[in-house]
């Protein structure tokens, strides 16, 4: 990739921001981050992280429930739209099949990390933005046809597009997005406050990013990409500010508060070369100016001496920063001062005397070439944009408009006269202009103007000005915590650091996890549990001791690695109910599909080839009057060296009933349900609502079998009824019970 200097140089005289007034680009890598971290911010469980949705599979497997629990959402840009590919993690959970007639369960599948995902082609959004907002960029994960890639399930199964379906509808009906940033006013000048945006992305064979295409006080420009990808190696984020803009809004607002004292006034004009910053009114005065030439002899201005600064003060681009110009003419009248002596009479011892005479006001034509020249330069510390002198060129020269004697007085003035305004002018003009050019708002516009969750703000570090100014950067949050995404074996260790903004490491911090499974030190040592039934994700969080609201967060995975033994099979673990099957399918740690034989332990049940040779089918027995584990070994059939195994709880079938089983409810009214089973676990009871969209149910999380239906707002587009199932899968049996709502309207 293109360094910052290369893509400046590649920049030169091109409209880079395609006529918008500003823009912002975030690459993939940091959009993802900020997925990643509203993710984790999210907490456990939500809607974001757990999906769960009742769905007629349209097939032979007659109704499913599907109870997942999603990684985080990662993004790919498609070049030149405003679609991007998304993709989440099955991390853990659970399918299940049942047959409503009977009102049993007939298997389940638990899902493991690394073996399951949802992808879909996802659009952009752009929504309507909060108090100061004009808008912001979502992610609407209702927004997409998933399309899901579920360990046992045929990808090209009725049921595997029905589950898509139900997964769009599900995240749909609950409103599930995520920001990847904000457009808002700010406290900055009208040039530089926002008030449309468009956003595009933008794609080269080894990056992607995404932009904010803004306008303020100007006209929109051209959508999509820039001309030249504007985010270098190394780097996240780039900042272009328009040329009309820049000199708009951050250099004449500059200029302005600059030369306040002069009374100088400075608009925006743009001549043959482009947009410049030109005075309007105002002049510099330097106050009253003498000089003694002597001790006979001396001169000064008769009044204040002053140089207006329209129209010939101008401010313009160069190829490498910008250039300042003054060359202001100036009448003024000068006065001259010089002593007298008159000589005494010896003869009659008279003493001499002296006196000074004051000449007449001559009036002398002053001009001034004043040129300054400047970089632009990032200050490391508080990312504010100035542009620092390197080069300043000053000259005075003076031409008198009275005839005069052959005196030599007026040919010292035009010595002393100039070099004494010269002084005057580099030291006033220097202390102003470096007011002028600290552009503090280029630094506001970026943190108060782009707004990103989860606390991230810009950094700035580089600067370069091209036909636009051209930033560059990085989004940083309060605290990064390291690793940010790991896996950890059951009984593992983790050690985990925080650094803050300036990238040193913190270390006075307070560690959390959540869900508290396992343990971590004041250190940040986080230790897993030594044994787990399922996968589970632990969010690690660092609190600033001295500031709570400053944190970050990473996530750790805790699970076995699925091809530990060599060979993964899929599902590593399923239930079944009697007379019901389960597809397995055994693969390498490549995902390579690898043939091999199998044996049962205990010997319960039948494994048989499946239709297609990449999977077989367990069948459980006809009858069963209690629970038993059964284990399913692999082995390669072209290397018995490599072996692997799934478990399949073989359980009887449990009675669950719901009450009331029929009730009648208003919209937007609620209704309390109790689930009663046979079975010894009640704890392992869940709630889901059929069709999706049609209600909502939420369960006593210390008391499961309690639940709390709520009705829509309005009617569900099917019929006036809604499905409310409660449903178990454990180790020792499975049940399901369903009611019978009536939505009144």
């Amino acid at each position: 990739m293109a360094t910052h200097a290369q893509i400046a140089s590649n920049l030169q005289n091109l409209q880079a921001t395609n006529g918008w007034d500003a823009v912002f680009a975030m690459n993939l890598k940091q959009a993802n981050a900020l997925l990643f971290q509203q993710y984790l911010e999210h907490g456990a469980p939500t809607s974001a992280k757990h999906l769960r949705v009742m769905l007629d599979t349209g097939g032979p497997q007659g109704y499913a429930i599907v109870d997942f629990e999603l990684g985080p959402p990662e993004l790919t840009f498609q070049a030149g739209s405003s679609h991007a590919l998304l993709e989440m993690e099955l991390i853990k959970g659970v399918l299940i099949t049942f047959n409503p007639a009977e009102n049993c369960i007939e298997q389940a599948a638990w899902v493991q990390p690394k073996e399951s995902k949802l992808s879909g082609a996802l659009e952009l959004a752009k929504v309507t933005g909060e108090v100061n907002e004009v808008g912001k960029v979502v992610l609407d994960l209702g927004a997409s046809a998933y399309v899901p890639a579920i360990a046992g399930v045929d990808p090209n199964s009725e049921m595997n597009k029905q589950i898509g379906l139900a997964i769009q509808t599900f995240f749909a009906a609950n409103s599930t997005t995520f920001t990847l940033g904000a457009v808002a006013q700010g406290n900055v000048p009208a040039a530089l406050t926002p008030t449309y945006f468009q956003f595009a992305t933008q794609s080269t064979a080894q990056e992607s990013c995404v932009l904010l295409l803004i306008q303020t006080n100007g006209q929109p420009g051209a959508p999509g990409p820039l001309p030249a990808y504007p985010i270098p190696d190394g780097r996240t984020a780039a900042i272009l500010i328009g040329e009309e803009t820049l000199f708009a809004g951050a250099l004449v607002e500059r200029l302005n508060k600059a030369f306040q004292f002069s009374q100088g006034k400075f608009e925006r004009r743009k001549d043959s070369e482009g947009w410049v910053a030109t005075a309007i009114g105002g002049s510099v005065s330097f106050g009253q100016i003498g000089q003694r030439l002597n001790e006979q002899d001396c001169s000064w201005s008769e009044g204040p001496v002053a140089f207006p600064l329209n129209p010939s003060f101008v401010v313009k681009r160069t190829t490498t920063g910008l250039q300042a110009d003054w060359t202001p003419v100036s009448s003024q009248a000068w006065l001259r001062q010089y002593l007298v002596l008159t000589p005494g009479n010896p003869h009659s011892g008279t003493p001499g005397s002296t006196f000074w005479i004051t000449s007449e006001p001559k009036k002398l034509t002053l001009s001034i070439s004043y040129s300054w020249h400047g970089e632009p330069k990032i200050d490391p510390i508080t990312d504010i944009v100035s542009f620092a002198a390197n080069s300043i060129g000053t000259k005075c020269e003076l031409s008198k408009k009275s005839n005069t004697s052959a005196y030599s007085w007026w040919d010292m003035c035009s010595v002393y006269i100039p070099n004494q305004i010269t002084n005057t002018v580099l030291s006033t003009l220097k202390e102003n202009l470096d007011k002028a050019f600290k552009l503090v708002d280029i630094n506001t516009f970026a943190l108060a103007s782009l707004l990103f969750p989860s606390g991230h703000t810009v950094r700035l570090t580089d600067v370069a000005l091209t036909k636009d100014l051209y930033l560059t950067g990085h989004l940083q949050q309060p605290i990064a915590v390291a690793p940010s995404d790991s896996l950890v074996a059951p009984g593992g260790f983790i050690q985990f650091t925080a650094s803050g903004a300036d990238g040193l490491q913190h270390a006075d911090i307070l560690w959390e996890i959540n869900p508290r499974i396992g343990s971590i030190s004041a250190s940040g040592l986080y230790t897993a549990p030594a044994t787990l039934s399922s996968a589970e994700l632990i969010v690690i969080t660092a609190v600033d001791k001295n500031n709570a609201g400053s944190t970050g967060r990473a996530l750790a995975l805790v699970s076995q690695s699925p091809a530990a033994q060599g060979i993964a099979v899929s599902p590593a673990k399923s239930l079944v109910t009697p007379d019901q099957s389960v597809r397995l399918s055994a693969s390498d740690s490549s995902g390579k599909h690898v043939n091999v034989t199998w044996t049962l332990s205990p010997n319960v049940g039948e494994i048989v080839n499946g239709w297609d040779p990449s999977f077989s089918v367990y069948k459980a027995p006809n009858t069963l009057t209690d629970a038993i584990r059964v284990t399913a070994h692999a082995t390669g059939v072209a290397n018995p060296a490599l072996k692997g195994f799934t478990v399949i709880q073989v359980v009887p079938t449990n009675s669950l009933q719901v009450q009331p089983d029929n009730p009648a409810v208003k919209l937007s009214a609620s209704v309390a349900l109790t689930a009663t089973t046979t079975a010894n676990n009640a704890s392992a009871i869940r709630w889901v609502v059929y069709p999706t969209g049609a209600g909502v149910i939420e369960f006593d999380q210390d008391d499961p079998s309690k639940a709390t239906y709520t009705a829509p707002a309005s009617l569900p587009t099917e019929s006036d009824r809604a499905h409310v199932l409660a449903y178990l899968v454990d180790d020792e049996g499975a049940g399901m019970g369903s009611a019978t709502i009536t939505l009144i309207p």
